[in-house]
Parts: C-alpha cells; sequence; structure tokens
C-alpha cells in the first residue's frame, strides 16, 4: 500500500491520532488553536438565471471599483474585505442566486451581508432579502 501523505483521509485520520496522542489533547483541545469563524448559512435566492447573472455583474462593477475589496471572479464574485469575504453567483442548475458570508466576529458577518444586500437590492425586493438574509 503507497501513502503519498496528501488527499487521503486514512493518512489524515491517523496523523490527527499521532498527533492527540503526542500532546494529549482532545480533539476539541486542538481546535481552539484555530481562530473563531462565523458563517452564514449557503442562501439560495430565487430569481431567474438572467437576473442573478445581472446582478452578480453588478457586484463584480462595484467591488472592483474599491480598494479596499480583493476580489475573485472565478464562478461569480467572491469579495474579501478587511471585516471577512462574501460570495455570490448564480446557479448553473436552477434559477437561483447562491450566497455565503463569512467573518471573524458577528458584526463583520452582518457587514459583509449588509454590502452585498446594497446591491442585491436593486433587483430584488428588499424587504424579501431582509427576512431572507436575516438583516
Amino acid at each position: 500500500m503507497t501513502i503519498f501523505g496528501y488527499d487521503d483521509g486514512i493518512y489524515a485520520l491517523l496523523q490527527l491520532l499521532r498527533i492527540m496522542k503526542e500532546t494529549g489533547k482532545s480533539l476539541e483541545e486542538l481546535a481552539q488553536a484555530f481562530p473563531q469563524k462565523y458563517t452564514s448559512p449557503a442562501f439560495r435566492i430565487p430569481c431567474s438565471a438572467g437576473t442573478a447573472k445581472k446582478i452578480v455583474a453588478c457586484a463584480q462593477s462595484t467591488f472592483g471599483k474599491r480598494d479596499d475589496v480583493q476580489l475573485i471572479t472565478v464562478d461569480g464574485v467572491r469579495a474579501h474585505m478587511d471585516c471577512g469575504w462574501g460570495i455570490l453567483r448564480s446557479s448553473n442548475t436552477e434559477p437561483v442566486l447562491c450566497f455565503r458570508v463569512e467573518s471573524g466576529t458577528r458584526e463583520g458577518l452582518k457587514k459583509v451581508t449588509k454590502t452585498f444586500y446594497t446591491i442585491m437590492q436593486q433587483f430584488l425586493d428588499g424587504q424579501f432579502l431582509k427576512e431572507h438574509l436575516n438583516l
């Protein structure tokens, strides 16, 4: 049996067990070394494919003009800000706009969500979005 040390679930599990044995720490204790992250659910906002594509294009244009945003435009728009990041994309399989947010703080999570909300509300019902995005 060949073990390459990467992309191998059994190998990763054995390494984790080795680390736990060597440190005497539980999995929960080891996980505390990683920073706390707050994530939104994967929002699936109903809208036509045409509207979703317009929203993604608007987000790309809007974020592209900002110096404080690092933008990745592979399969939608992923905007990295100081307070967190958000991704917005049109689904390829159904008429929905996919949206997700992550931040190191709850406040950052809200801030990133609201930043994307201001773009989406130009095309979709603002009240519906507020309820759907828990704003």
